[in-house]
């Protein structure tokens, strides 16, 4: 949303993206249609009450009230395709602008994946997230400006070092790497012994992309380097959501 045109001469006051993710730790339950849930968010200035809003899940609210900048009260709708009353939802999930139909369901097209079967492996050549049965690879039906959002979790495995880079980035089959969708994570010194836990759990950057009817969006990754001795770094969770906000 824009800010506050300056006086001539002067600068104006710098304006904010009109989305936000959670901020719950470590996540909050999605209510029964009709009841209200307190949100915690990054910025909820953007917001406005009685506003439709989408939440990376997916699922559908309207803004209640506004307790600050940070904290929302929403109403759940329930609309066609949300998940379901008692479902929980992470910190660091997607909040975006939604919208409402005729009949209460949500008139945005909203697509998500979420990764199953075995964990992979990270190698230092940068390739979509294999997991075997269900990659993080998600068809766009239809074409359109979408709001993408991206998790994976990393895991260390028998890992003692001191010094590696995870790289992690959306990639289109039909263009090629997503612009301003990598993230590069500095793995923690772990060379005082082996770890085998939780290395990062990484949100990408929510992007704003125009995709052409059937491209197809993946989760991409990579290590600077591989040591040898048995110590990896596996994907063990990876997911995307993508709400179509424009035709």
């Amino acid at each position: 949303m824009p800010g506050i045109e300056g006086l001539p001469g002067t600068d104006g006051v710098d304006g904010i993206n009109a989305y936000t993710v959670t901020t719950n730790s470590p996540n909050f339950t999605v209510p029964a249609v009709g009841d209200d849930v307190t949100v915690f968010v990054e910025e909820s200035g953007w917001m406005v009450v009685g506003q439709p809003v989408f939440v990376e899940g997916p699922a559908t609210f309207t803004v209640a009230s506004i307790t600050n900048a940070t904290q929302v009260e929403l109403t759940f709708v329930g609309a066609s395709g949300d998940v379901s009353p008692g479902a929980s939802i992470a910190a660091g999930a997607g909040v975006s602008p939604g919208g409402l139909g005729a009949t209460g369901s949500s008139s945005l097209t909203s697509y998500s994946v979420y990764a199953d079967g075995s964990v992979y492996t990270l190698t230092a050549t940068n390739v979509l997230l294999n997991f075997g049965t269900t990659d993080p690879s998600l068809t766009l039906t239809l074409a359109g400006t979408y709001l993408l959002f991206a998790k994976v979790r990393y895991d260390f495995v028998a890992w003692a070092q001191v010094s590696h880079t995870i790289s992690t980035n959306l990639h289109s089959t039909t263009t090629g790497d997503i612009n301003d969708s990598s993230t590069d994570f500095v793995l923690p010194d772990t060379s005082g012994g082996a770890v085998t836990s939780t290395a990062a759990s990484i949100s990408l950057p929510v992007v704003v992309y125009t995709a052409l009817a059937g491209e197809v969006v993946q989760i991409w990754g990579s290590l600077n380097s591989v040591p040898g001795g048995g110590e990896t770094i596996t994907a063990v969770e990876a997911s995307i959501v993508a709400l179509r906000i424009a035709p």
